[in-house]
């Protein structure tokens, strides 16, 4: 049983199995044998779609299974029509899904119950219901510290829910939850619109360049010539990355000592999404080795990490001001003749990445030797104003995703509050209600 909480004033605790008036799963069709013998699975497109956890997982929608009519007919019990609430009961236990609309028959596969409510409550409401992670929490305290978690369906009659008693209020909540719901849906299509739109102008702008009237060139209107990464502008370079670079460097060699409060000694994880990112629970070393491995060369601002070992091909810019080191994990790059950002594009570029992928050396923990990363090519504009304006555009192309992404984290937090006050009655939607009297 859950935990004992304050009842609201027009609210009732129940029991899931109380207001559930249909809980059901595949096997509720027939035994094993007959299901084996009546069920035939295919992976092309067949009469009907078997609706699964790992296609439900994904943004879109795309089935990857598929039965015949006669298979489609024997699972009658289960068939699905378009917003009915299923619940992962193996592998992702405790996923709540709510089933989408698609333009083919479409039935239940194993691993997930479908929920069916009485007519006294509002499905959606329950869907927010049984998606708030309190639900969860106390779904997975029902399972105990067994191996290999599985629901079974007195884990979930056994939950206790709150519900209004009003079903318009229930409807009320749940559309004010869905409203946020729609507008996290938006921000999502127009984040992954606007990337979209990011790998096009790379594509462009670091295989075309810009000319002199600010457009992006092409190979029918301006003069291209033949290099080892293909035809390039005239006004453009291709050489090996250590022509245009200062040194490339690995991190620190040797074994060093950590300390509580030293020098931030970071690794190819630290580099995220672009970003050198300085954990407050990173390893650190002393001072006096610090200056034993910068007694040659120390990382300055505009620098280019780029990580080598695990995971291939991270890159960043240095642009704080803070004193760190880095393991043998990082590269360290420092150009001339190319505008910092301009390299740092390049060199997350997908014609880049993928001679990175060529030079990887299996002995070497999945990395690449430095030689072999400064015998990697790259194509640039001669004239660092077309290097500015390349990165210029690039960059404001990124700062508009991260806008968006921050929309989208503030829309998923308000979601979260508003869940943990709407599902229990700690704020109303009485208001609401009145209002649209």
């Amino acid at each position: 049983m859950s935990e004992i909480i304050k009842i609201p004033n027009g609210w009732y605790k129940a029991e899931l199995g109380i207001i559930l008036e249909l809980l059901t799963d595949y096997t509720a069709n027939g035994s094993f044998e007959s299901l084996r013998d009546n069920v035939q699975y295919y992976s092309n497109e067949e009469y009907a779609v078997l609706v699964r956890t790992t296609d439900l997982n994904k943004r879109k929608f795309i089935p990857q299974r598929f039965t015949d009519y006669k298979g489609w007919k024997y699972l009658r019990k289960t068939a699905l029509f378009g917003n009915e609430i299923l619940i992962a009961n193996v592998g992702s236990v405790g996923n709540v899904y709510r089933v989408p609309f698609y333009n083919q028959p479409m039935t239940l596969a194993p691993n997930m119950y479908l929920l069916k409510f009485s007519d006294e409550v509002s499905e959606d409401y329950l869907y927010y219901v049984l998606t708030n992670k309190e639900f969860k929490i106390n779904l997975l305290k029902q399972l105990g510290s067994t191996t290999l978690q599985a629901i079974n369906k007195d884990n979930l009659r056994n939950i206790e829910v709150l519900v209004p008693t009003l079903k318009q209020e229930q409807q009320k909540i749940a559309e004010v939850l869905g409203e946020v719901d729609n507008a996290i849906s938006k921000t999502e299509e127009l984040f992954e619109k606007n990337k979209r739109i990011k790998t096009a102008l790379m594509q462009d702008l670091l295989s075309y360049g810009i000319d002199e009237n600010g457009k992006i060139r092409h190979p029918l209107t301006h003069k291209f010539k033949p290099s080892e990464l293909g035809d390039i502008p005239d006004e453009w370079n291709c050489v090996e990355l250590k022509k245009v670079t200062f040194f490339i460097k690995d991190g620190t060699h040797g074994t060093h000592k950590d300390v509580n409060d030293g020098i931030p000694l970071l690794s190819a994880k630290d580099i995220k999404n672009g970003n050198l990112v300085i954990p407050d629970d990173c390893r650190r070393i002393s001072k006096s080795d610090y200056n034993q491995i910068h007694q040659n060369y120390e990382i300055l601002e505009n620098d280019v990490l780029m990580s080598i070992v695990g995971t291939i091909g991270e890159v960043a810019i240095v642009k704080t001001m803070k004193i760190f080191t880095l393991q043998r994990s990082v590269a360290i790059f420092r150009f001339k003749e190319l505008y910092p950002k301009f390299a740092y594009y390049s060199l997350t570029n997908e014609q880049f990445y993928n001679q990175l992928l060529a030079n990887i050396n299996a002995s070497a923990q999945g990395g690449i030797y430095l030689g072999a990363l400064s015998n990697c090519k790259i194509k640039y504009p001669r004239s660092e104003i077309e290097q500015q304006r390349i990165a210029q555009i690039l960059s404001s192309q990124d700062e508009k995703i991260e806008d968006i992404k921050n929309k989208l984290i503030k829309l998923k937090s308000l979601k979260a509050s508003l869940m943990q006050d709407l599902l229990c009655g700690r704020k109303r939607v009485t208001k609401l209600m009145e209002e649209n009297l």
